[in-house]
């Protein structure tokens, strides 16, 4: 054979070209077309030699430059086609570019020099030009994997590709305790809405609502590590960038967690709020919280944000949890006593008035974080929504005790006792009479504190008229009392409730002796006047154990005393004052002891206890001798003796002489009397001489005449015969006679 050696040879100088290339999105390769066999291990697919670009006039720089990639074909080290796998990254940000390569026209390839050599080491030439062929993506992103963060409240989602932020439909997310569901609605919470501010790509940080991030930290089984937090959804969660949907994780087989990062953000008040109508008082916090630690007890509301004293403040005593289920609002049924004495402190009367403090801990969230305090003069809160007491005060029972002379009245919350209207206050023995009685300003409160007890001190006017009315408030059943609307009213203003004959829950009776306080004593009329303390039954009276004496010492020398001897005397109806009309015989014997009762001085009163009972027949409280009461007022006899009549016995010589009232023996004188057969002229009379007086001092005197007046009385035929034709008549001058206070009797007559 013959071998022939080239006579001239010329090396390929010809550089190659890129001729076409195709774009496959789902298989994620470009394919290139060369102009000529090139060495495919020379290729270098990195360094920005390659950019994709959406047009062939395109700029560089104006694209997507490719950062790597894989050859994946030809297997052969020369070949017209280099197929390279791209990088996830490339891919990622061509599928991110909305304007490049989602169809042909804008699917277009800038390739600079030397990027590939051929056989003979000709470098590539540079060329710009659009694809041959086009694949869009087809391929549904996936779920890579998520982070649950309850501190910051937000759910971070990893996909395999780029999605679309647009098409996030985050209520479809629904995360699970499980893998596989329970069903059970404490094991799970399907999102209802939140938002991300991430824009499209592989990640997006979602910001869960507050009120999913407060279900969430309630249900204690779920999210609280990655052992109960699982993620599912539909494929309608998102769509990737060329609007593929979503590969769905569902219920029966939920992707875990990646991690869970704890809730570590102490629990902050947002708002609170107060009813005193209705007696809540309502705490909300910016996260869930376990109601069932938060210490009532710790709760301290206040008149302004800085007090320095319990005047101003009040600490809970107690209260009822409204709401057992843990939530970021707590609300709270306030005592009854406590919100009387918010009431009675005047906190929370207006939005102005209503501070809140508490301590380090007074409630916790979910994870056992304590709250912080508000502290009294720094952060102390005042109310956010106000409602203020707009409920009228009931009157719910009261008792009255005549004893102790109250009324005590209970109300349904504080009343301002400083509204008090007594004089409105009315009292019935039924529930038909309204106004048997009224208080007056006699009685007066005895309660300064306001409060929901109200005291009142009985007057001695409402007592004592009160005790007149025997068929009034003896007994439970006839006491009724009748109060309107401005008899009183709450701390707010609101008048009371108007109470139409509510009956006593208790009457205490009187059991208080009486007392003779003062007496008066006149002894001009003839009136004995004794005021007690309180209404006496003037028919209990008995004058036979009421004794006047002349002083307060018994065993003095000149001691004199005088018991009334009639039982019964004229005196007026029931009363804390009687006034008694003495009778003759007793006004008689009183004048005849010359030492008792003629001035103040010798005037002093005694009495045993049955005397006088009041009106629940409690006795009076006796009164020693020892002990006698001296007069308060006293009136001298000021009123002149008269002769009411006389007899003239002519057998014995004794005329017998009748005065209205006790006279003094020693002050007749006889002279000044003259005994007349006439009582209009003078035809025969007589001046008595003289005569021995034969009684003491008394209303009545008898005279025994001389033998020598009565033998010339006889002899002028005087006094010799009575009725029609009486010849018998007496005739005396002024001061015949004076009576036991030294009045001068009237002349009747006489010359």
């Amino acid at each position: 054979t013959c071998k022939h050696q080239v006579t001239v040879f010329t090396a390929d100088s010809t550089p190659p070209t890129l001729s076409a290339f195709i774009l496959d999105l789902t298989a994620e390769t470009i394919t290139m077309e060369m102009s000529e066999i090139v060495d495919t291990s020379t290729l270098v697919f990195a360094g920005g030699l390659f950019e994709l670009v959406p047009s062939d006039t395109a700029v560089s720089s104006s694209g997507v430059t490719l950062r790597g990639g894989n050859n994946i074909a030809p297997s052969t080290t020369y070949a017209t086609h280099i197929t390279v796998r791209l990088l996830d990254a490339d891919l990622h940000d061509v599928k991110l570019d909305t304007n490049l390569a989602t169809e042909l026209n804008n699917t277009c390839l800038i390739v600079q020099v030397n990027a590939v050599l051929d056989s003979a080491g000709n470098g590539l030439q540079q060329r710009q030009l659009c694809a041959l062929n086009y694949t869009q993506d087809n391929t549904p992103p996936q779920l890579l994997a998520h982070v649950l963060d309850l501190n910051r409240g937000q759910l971070t989602v990893n996909f395999d590709e780029p999605v679309d932020r647009s098409s996030l439909n985050v209520s479809q997310i629904i995360l699970q305790s499980t893998e596989q569901a329970t069903g059970l609605a404490s094991d799970q919470q399907q999102l209802t809405g939140g938002w991300s501010t991430s824009g499209d790509g592989l990640q997006f940080i979602i910001n869960m609502t507050t009120g999913d991030l407060n279900e969430i930290k309630r249900k204690t089984g779920l999210g609280r590590t990655i052992l109960n937090s699982y993620l599912s959804f539909p494929s309608e969660l998102v769509n990737d960038m060329n609007n593929n949907p979503i590969v769905a994780v569902t219920q029966s087989k939920a992707k875990q967690a990646a991690q869970v990062i704890k809730d570590t953000t102490l629990p902050g008040l947002v708002s609170w709020s107060l009813d005193m109508t209705e007696s809540i008082l309502e705490l909300t916090y910016d996260e869930t919280v376990d109601v069932q630690t938060l210490q009532i007890t710790n709760l301290v509301l206040q008149t302004m944000s800085n007090v320095a004293n319990t005047l101003h403040r009040h600490q809970l005593t107690g209260g009822r949890l409204n709401r057992t289920l843990d939530d970021p609002r707590v609300v709270v049924t306030l005592t009854t006593a406590d919100l009387n004495e918010l009431k009675r402190l005047e906190i929370g009367l207006v939005a102005s008035r209503a501070w809140l403090t508490y301590p380090v801990g007074t409630i916790q969230d979910m994870e056992a974080e304590k709250t912080p305090a508000l502290q009294n003069g720094q952060n102390a809160r005042q109310v956010t929504t106000h409602t203020p007491d707009a409920t009228s005060p009931v009157l719910e029972k009261y008792e009255v005790d005549l004893t102790t002379e109250t009324l005590t009245m209970t109300f349904s919350e504080t009343v301002r006792v400083s509204s008090t209207h007594i004089p409105t206050f009315s009292f019935s023995n039924n529930q038909l009479n309204r106004q048997m009685y009224n208080l007056t300003n006699s009685s007066r409160r005895m309660t300064t504190a306001d409060g929901t007890s109200l005291t009142i001190r009985l007057g001695l006017d409402d007592l004592n008229e009160i005790k007149r009315h025997t068929r009034l408030m003896t007994a439970t059943s006839n006491t009724f009392l009748y109060l309107p609307g401005q008899a009183i009213t709450d701390m707010t203003g609101n008048p009371l409730s108007p109470a139409n004959g509510v009956q006593a829950s208790r009457v205490g009776t009187d059991s208080t002796d009486p007392i003779l306080q003062q007496f008066d004593l006149d002894m001009n009329r003839g009136m004995l006047t004794m005021r007690f303390s309180e209404t006496v039954r003037s028919s209990s009276l008995f004058t036979t154990v009421i004794t006047l004496a002349n002083s307060a010492n018994p065993s003095s020398s000149t001691y004199q005393h005088y018991t009334l001897q009639l039982r019964q005397a004229h005196i007026t109806g029931d009363s804390p004052q009687l006034i008694v009309t003495l009778n003759n015989s007793d006004i008689n014997q009183i004048k005849v002891r010359r030492q008792l009762a003629i001035s103040k001085s010798t005037s002093y009163l005694y009495l045993t206890d049955d005397a006088v009972q009041d009106m629940n027949s409690n006795k009076i409280v006796s009164i020693p001798a020892a002990s006698a009461v001296q007069v308060t007022n006293y009136k001298n006899d000021s009123t002149a003796p008269q002769l009411t009549s006389f007899n003239m016995d002519m057998d014995t010589g004794i005329l017998h002489l009748f005065f209205s009232e006790s006279v003094a023996n020693s002050t007749l004188t006889l002279p000044h009397y003259t005994l007349r057969a006439n009582a209009t002229y003078r035809v025969a009379e007589y001046q008595l001489t003289g005569g021995d007086s034969l009684l003491s001092d008394g209303p009545q005197l008898d005279v025994q005449l001389t033998p020598d007046d009565l033998n010339e009385v006889k002899r002028l035929d005087v006094c010799t015969r009575q009725g029609r034709e009486n010849d018998c008549f007496l005739l005396f001058k002024d001061d015949a006679v004076r009576d036991m206070a030294d009045n001068v009797i009237d002349g009747c007559g006489h010359d």
